[in-house]
């Protein structure tokens, strides 16, 4: 009998019991989703769909409800009934979708369970801007990212620094990993410094093309990089191309076109005055500055020596060559307004960009084409860029996803010689150019040509710098970029909760640059020389992850990603410099007299790590996550190998404890957020043993031997004493922060503190010439970083008949310190080419503050004055600036009413010096306005003093006794005080700077206007870049940019806040295009 009724009940439970099968989708694009989740409701039971979106799942009987659910998606319930195939379309939340993530190797997690701030800007953000450079597209968009561009010239590199400088002397530029595999963004300098030798270099992320960007996350603080180990010390930048996304296919074919033109103007010259002409203390010269006769008040000043009757001697008066300038011509002594404005042209920015997508229900398919082009300001200067990208995924039989992704990129820059300092600054295009004498009429060439028509060399007013006209044509920088990278990985999930994942990736690209300077210039003895420069780098990146994810009790999850990784990295470059140009104009190697090697050398690097990173999610608001990996590097001693990063971090949403409807309507959603990590630094390579250098320099520099000499080469070990016993660079950070959302999102707040510290850090110190070197890499001293970062989102209006209003703010600021250096040392020089200011690091002071000459002070503050010149006396090596900015901040009004749309990004930092040498220049040619004042007595405010000791000298009554020396204009910003031979601290000036940074309008043509075309949508747009700026503490009349550094993003010599005769920054006017079809 009771075998009878057990049997029955296990009948009757086994007919309840069935098995739902079928396949979740997105509504969208009708593609499958793999890992979605799908459990019966009211338990802890359930499946994950495999990689075709299929699950099979066992119910008890008609009444359960199955709950379909994954990341980005609207979550279903649907109740089984009779039903023993459930097929269900997933909706895009679009809200939710905001709320996720891509965290470290790309997983996706909602925000909700981060314990550390991470910034995501979307595609649309960056395309269609007219900006080419994505980093540069990123300004002002993330809190606690500075973007610096170089300067004007195209292709010019970009300065990307996250949360302040974490190295004393190395790399301080984040990681970049594009479709889950690094991106070298690169920096090499062609030639002996950025001063002697811009030639405007790229980084490597120019090759990067914004249009067939997906979407950037930053990843700011240790622990969110903290997977990533030794190369993750200044954060990371994760790029998902729309090529390189897994599912980037639609169901179906479509076409899409991206199309746009900006024109580029120069942002501002100065304001020029046209009063005086060249020469000096009211007597004409034929020389480079504007300190001459007045062109129109002969009655008040009498004209100088040279000139008659309102002429002067043409300035190729006898040449031989010029037979229509036989001696004793003359020219008109006048101004010519317009001189250096007529040296720029109107550049361009134009871009094109064709993208296919197809896919059905087990594959997917993207392809790309683009061409950017950015024609420069100044002649025989652009930027080409073409990139061809495919990519997509494919389900094989046996549930593995194969996914993958290949790009190619061409890229051409062609640029002017920057720098003007020394003998290279000579063939320079700007070393005279923006304060050229006001009399000058250089832009029409038949009065003032600039080619010698028998030497074809070049011809100029004043010796020592080559014609501006003549400089840009034959003084070149040519760099040709091949690059190609790409990916394949593989997804299997072997079970509802065990998938494993492997991607390994290339990255390669060779960079050849030329540099010419031809024959008849002042620059290369005269002679041309032709350098020509092959730099080739190689990334292999390999990574294996297991995941696994389990429901640990009713309301704990638990997610686990264990992982090996290796990177190996090679660099090779091989360079070689010609003298003697045979032809004129032929600039290759073979056409020069003389040919020796130019530099070189090879590196290869190689780290294998193996990490984890264990998530546990209590009901959904409770969040913890603890990381580790554990790297080996090959470049560091085999006792300190091996090195762990920690990490750990922890999310609380309390808003989901609150159950007070009226506290609700208030705060809508509140998170709390904590979290700690540590990543590093390893060393170059080579860093521990000595290596040589091949045909060096030796001498004095008075009487130097450079090898190869008389045919015969030589080496030498280098003169830096490597530590064998080399650790790697370590920085520790914390960080609080959270988000809070009030009255139905219409105000977010997204706040983040932090503090960091670098320790170990790698770089030389001096040491004594008698051990045979000049300075010893090791391991000391600490560097801090502490700041706030705010974002703001609010939503006046969401939805007021079509209209809505939103405005996103960022604010941030850093507090940078060198902690300690190391016993005896006081200070660092971090560039030690300039000189005046130096740039440096001194124990307790900001990250590279400038130290030159300073004017000296009594102790009330007054000047003390030279009793015989009436100048200021000059102290040396007194700090004299701090480049770091105060707070960095922006705001962004978007509004949207039906397809109309409207931005404008507007940004303001505050703060931060710079040294500019432009300036300098303005004022000691004395060509702006700011000198036009030349006949008023010009007496500083001050008393004389000593200037030995820097005291007040006293009377003898023991009192100060105040400056009455008379000084001329042109002494006080030429000679003395203000100008190229004054005080630097005078050149120093607060860079506080209003930008308006962006400006976009745009229109979505309706689409019933679309019926009987071939088009799905169309959109028009036009938008501006760099419009304004108002730099209120520079001189009025120099127009000057600040946002400008000479060093770029050198990844050697972290130099912030020096400036010297750049490019002249650009805004941008255009109009673009997108289509589908």
């Amino acid at each position: 009998m009771l075998l009878l009724l057990g049997l029955s009940v296990a009948q009757i439970t086994f007919a309840q019991t069935k098995t739902v099968r079928g396949t979740v989708k997105g509504a969208d694009d009708g593609l499958p989703i793999p890992g979605a989740t799908v459990k019966i409701s009211g338990t802890t039971r359930g499946v994950q769909t495999g990689g075709d979106g299929t699950y099979s799942i066992e119910v008890a009987g008609p009444a359960a409800q199955l709950e379909f659910s994954f990341i980005g998606y609207s979550t279903q319930q649907i109740t089984v009934g009779s039903s023993t195939t459930i097929n269900v379309s997933l909706r895009v939340d679009a809200k939710q979708l905001s709320e996720v993530v891509v965290t470290a190797f790309g997983i996706e997690r909602q925000k909700r369970s981060v314990g550390y701030s991470t910034s995501t800007v979307g595609g649309d953000q960056l395309s269609q801007k007219s900006e080419i450079d994505p980093l540069r597209a990123l300004s002002g968009k993330v809190a606690g990212v500075n973007v610096t561009a170089a300067n004007g010239v195209p292709g010019s590199s970009t300065n990307f620094i996250i949360r302040g400088n974490n190295s004393f002397l190395g790399n301080t530029q984040a990681l970049m990993v594009v479709d889950g595999i690094p991106f070298d963004n690169g920096y090499a300098q062609s030639g002996a410094s950025a001063l002697v030798n811009n030639n405007a270099v790229s980084n490597r992320a120019v090759d990067l093309d914004p249009n067939n960007i997906e979407s950037i996350t930053v990843l700011k603080g240790a622990a969110a990089a903290a997977q990533y180990g030794s190369r993750a010390a200044n954060g990371v930048v994760l790029i998902t191309t729309k090529t390189g996304r897994t599912g980037a296919g639609r169901k179906g074919f479509e076409v899409s076109y991206v199309g746009g033109y900006a024109i580029e103007q120069i942002t501002g010259l100065p304001d020029y005055q046209n009063k005086y002409g060249a020469g000096t203390e009211f007597n004409y010269a034929n020389a480079n500055g504007s300190w001459g006769p007045a062109f129109d008040q002969p009655s008040i000043f009498p004209q100088g020596n040279g000139i008659t009757n309102g002429t002067i001697p043409h300035w190729f008066a006898g040449n031989a060559a010029l037979p229509q300038f036989p001696a004793g011509t003359t020219t008109p002594y006048k101004a010519f307004a317009s001189n250096v404005e007529d040296f720029f042209v109107n550049g361009g920015v134009m871009e094109n960009s064709v993208q296919i997508s197809s896919g059905n229900d087990v594959s997917n398919f993207t392809a790309s084409l683009a061409r950017s082009k950015n024609d420069g300001i100044i002649r025989n200067s652009d930027f080409t860029r073409t990139n061809v990208n495919i990519g997509g995924n494919y389900k094989l039989a046996n549930k593995i996803n194969v996914s993958g992704s290949l790009s190619y990129v061409n890229s051409n820059q062609n640029g002017p010689i920057l720098g003007a300092q020394n003998g290279i600054g000579q063939a320079s295009a700007f070393a005279r150019t923006l304060y050229l004498g006001r009399n000058w009429n250089t832009s029409d060439f038949s009065v003032m040509p600039y080619q010698n028509p028998v030497t074809l060399g070049q011809l100029f007013p004043v010796a020592g710098v080559d014609n501006p006209y003549w400089s840009v044509e034959n003084n070149t920088y040519k760099s040709d970029v091949d690059r190609a990278y790409g990916n394949v990985g593989f997804d299997y999930s072997i079970n509802s909760w065990l998938k494993l994942n492997y991607k390994i990736g290339v990255n390669t690209y060779t960079d050849r640059r030329i540099r010419t300077i031809r024959r008849g210039s002042v620059g290369a003895n005269g002679i041309g020389e032709v350098t020509d420069d092959v730099l080739a780098n190689q990334e292999i990146e390999s990574t294996l992850l297991a995941t696994v994810s389990r429901k640990l009790l009713p309301d704990l999850n638990f997610s686990a990603t264990l992982g090996h990784n290796v990177n190996q990295r090679k660099f090779e470059r091989q360079a070689v410099q010609g003298t003697g140009m045979v032809v004129f104009n032929i600039d290759d190697i073979d056409n020069t007299a003389t040919v020796v090697p130019f530099g070189g050398g090879f590196t290869k690097r190689r780290i294998i790590g193996a990490f984890g990173d264990v998530q546990f999610d209590y009901k959904s608001y409770l969040f913890l996550n603890v990381t580790g990996r554990n790297d080996w590097s090959s470049t560091l001693p085999k006792a300190n190998r091996s090195f762990f990063y920690p990490g750990a971090s922890t999310a609380f949403v309390f808003t989901e404890l609150i159950n007070n409807e009226k506290i609700k309507n208030i705060i809508s959603y509140g998170k709390l957020r904590a979290a700690y990590g540590k990543v590093g630094n390893d060393a170059d390579p080579y860093s521990l043993d000595a290596t040589y250098l091949v045909n060096p320099t030796f001498g004095n520099n008075a009487s130097n031997i450079v090898f190869p000499f008389l045919g015969t080469s030589a080496g030498t070990v280098g003169n830096v004493l490597t530590d064998p016993n080399l650790t790697p660079e370590f920085t520790t950070e914390y960080e609080l922060g959270g988000e809070l959302r009030f009255l139905e999102d219409r105000i977010g707040i997204d706040f983040t503190y932090y503090n960091k510290l670098s320790e170990n850090q790698i770089a030389a110190i001096s040491i004594p010439s008698s051990t045979g070197f000049v300075s010893k890499l090791t391991n000391f001293g600490k560097l801090s970083n502490k700041g706030i970062e705010i974002g703001l989102d609010l939503n006046p209006i969401k939805n007021l008949g079509g209209f809505s209003w939103n405005i996103y703010g960022t604010f941030a600021r850093n507090r940078n310190r060198v902690e300690e250096l190391t016993a005896g040392l006081n200070e660092i020089s971090v560039v030690p080419s300039f000189g005046d200011p130096a740039v440096v690091l001194r124990p307790g002071r900001p990250y590279g503050i400038m130290v030159g000459t300073k004017a000296a002070k009594d102790d009330d503050g007054n000047f003390l004055i030279n009793q015989q010149t009436g100048l200021m006396l000059r102290v040396p090596l007194q700090e004299i600036g701090d480049p770091n900015p105060n707070y960095t901040s922006s705001l962004t009004n978007t509004f949207k009413f039906k397809g109309l749309s409207l931005s404008a990004q507007l940004d303001y930092r505050d703060g931060g010096d710079l040294y500019s040498g432009t300036v300098a220049q303005y004022l000691g040619r004395g060509v702006t306005t700011d000198t036009e004042d030349r006949l008023t007595p010009k007496i500083i405010k001050g008393f004389y003093g000593n200037a030995t000791t820097f005291k007040p000298i006293l009377d003898a009554s023991g009192n100060k006794i105040p400056n009455n020396v008379q000084t001329t204009a042109n002494d006080l910003y030429f000679n003395g005080t203000g100008g190229l031979t004054g005080v630097s601290e005078l050149m120093i000036y607060d860079a506080t700077v209003f930008r308006v940074r962006e400006v976009a309008l745009g229109y979505d043509i309706p689409k019933k206007w679309l019926g009987g075309t071939p088009l799905g949508s169309l959109n028009l747009s036009v938008t501006g870049r760099n419009l304004y700026f108002n730099a209120p503490n520079f001189p009025k009349g120099t127009n000057f940019d600040p946002e400008t550094s000479t060093y770029g993003a050198s990844a050697t010599r972290n130099v912030q806040g020096i400036e010297y005769t750049n490019a002249p920054t650009t805004k941008r006017f255009g109009f673009n295009l997108r289509a589908t079809f």
